[in-house]
């Protein structure tokens, strides 16, 4: 069974993750909608508490913050991912500011995150150049902890020396 996953629509990459393990009767990944949960931590000024879905860990207790500059951050345990960028400071991501999140079907938790980097003029926000950015993150039974596995670009900090097993 194959998952095909297209980075914002676009058929620039398509990353085909083979999934021997998928679990039965789940054969798409899952987008976690986190729009709502940034909006309103910019809003309030405050952190937000939510729970993320993951096949055969069920729910786990997750939080999204803000800062005033306009970065964004999904904290999930240990593991911290900057998920909106829309401080313009040369880089900032496409898609209103937000990367995506899909949480795969398989038995061991893994989650992917894509989205477009667009790299800006600091002066006029002119977008200079579009890059691709992926990575996948998945749990560690031994550590209890998510961990970058795959990040080509590592374009992310969390994933600035992927752990490849």
């Amino acid at each position: 069974m194959q998952i095909k996953l297209k980075i914002l629509g676009l058929n620039l990459i398509t990353v085909v993750l083979l999934c021997a393990g998928c679990l039965p009767g789940s054969s798409f990944a899952q987008r976690i909608d986190l729009s709502g949960a940034f909006e309103q931590a910019m809003n309030g000024h405050a952190p937000i508490d939510i729970e993320i879905d993951l096949p055969t860990l069920g729910k786990m207790p997750a939080r999204v913050e803000t800062t005033s500059q306009g970065n964004g951050t999904l904290t999930i345990g240990v593991l911290s991912i900057r998920l909106m960028d829309i401080h313009d400071d040369g880089l900032v991501y496409a898609n209103a500011g937000l990367l995506n999140l899909d949480v795969l079907p398989i038995e061991q938790p893994t989650f992917v995150v894509t989205g477009i980097v667009n790299e800006t003029d600091e002066k006029t926000s002119v977008v200079l150049r579009q890059t691709p950015l992926l990575a996948v993150f998945r749990w560690d039974a031994h550590t209890k902890e998510f961990r970058c596995i795959y990040s080509p670009d590592q374009l992310l900090d969390s994933c600035a020396t992927p752990v490849l097993h």
